[in-house]
């Protein structure tokens, strides 16, 4: 079992509300965030204080990086080093193989501390980039997105140990095709709970999101009726979603359909 709670759905220009991001709950490998930016470390804090859901900081141990705009990355680093220095954790940062970017971003930004007034060298972060990662019992599986200006990676995380259901989250991109099958290559024997970007704007040739036009157009039916929409500001479920031999199968992606 292992569940995920969605914590923002703000876009980049969106300042009132947290920007798309979620939580998951691992069980005993800890929590894993989905997208940092500039406002998401901040909501971390409040749910930290508030103690919702028995969520705690000093169980954050990973992030995933779906890509490198600032409402995706934008309080990384600061998050980093709160785990450092606050919570005695290196914190795991995985994203997509070629994310180079990113390697140098965080070397720049967080390799060295200050210890007596010198800058001495640290590793304060654990960077894993990869195609297809393991974490523990997990495998996390990257969707390669088509966000048009930037590289994006979305990904498939399911449990090894348990034929339960798993998780696909986009990240930003104009619906394509080429994402329900690579889906249906790296899921095959596993059924899906499906958060796909969206955009209100239906204009595809001019949007970097995807919205109702290329979703209709560009996916079978039951992966269209399959999709929780987030990105696009609307209000949405912050409720904790479990992922388990009960999950109602009608919640879900039959990608063996």
């Amino acid at each position: 079992m292992f569940r995920i709670r969605q914590i923002g759905n703000g876009s980049g220009l969106n300042t009132e509300q947290t920007n798309s991001s979620f939580l998951i709950d691992l069980g005993a490998a800890g929590y894993m965030l989905v997208d940092c930016g500039y406002n998401v470390f901040a909501k971390l804090i409040e749910l930290d204080k508030n103690k919702e859901d028995d969520f705690s900081l000093s169980n954050l141990r990973m992030v995933y990086i779906t890509h490198n705009h600032d409402d995706h990355i934008g309080s990384l680093t600061g998050l980093i080093f709160h785990q450092h220095f606050m919570n005695n954790i290196q914190l795991k940062v995985y994203s997509f193989k070629t994310n180079k970017f990113l390697a140098d971003y965080l070397t720049m930004c967080c390799n060295e501390e200050l210890i007596g007034g010198v800058a001495v060298k640290t590793t304060m972060y654990d960077l894993n980039l990869g195609t297809d990662i393991d974490i523990g019992v997990f495998k996390l599986n990257t969707i390669e997105a088509n966000h048009v200006v930037i590289d994006c990676y979305g990904f498939i995380l399911t449990d090894t140990s348990h034929h339960i259901p798993g998780i696909f989250i986009s990240g930003d991109t104009k619906a394509s095709s080429l994402i329900e099958e690579r889906i249906k290559e790296k899921a095959y024997d596993k059924n899906l709970l499906i958060f796909h970007d969206y955009s209100p704007w239906d204009s595809p040739s001019k949007n970097v999101h995807a919205c109702n036009n290329d979703i209709n157009a560009e996916y079978t039916p039951a992966f269209v009726k399959a999709i929780n929409r987030y990105h696009d500001n609307s209000e949405f479920n912050e409720e904790w979603i479990v992922l388990d031999s009960n999950t109602l199968e009608t919640d879900l992606y039959q990608v063996n359909e």
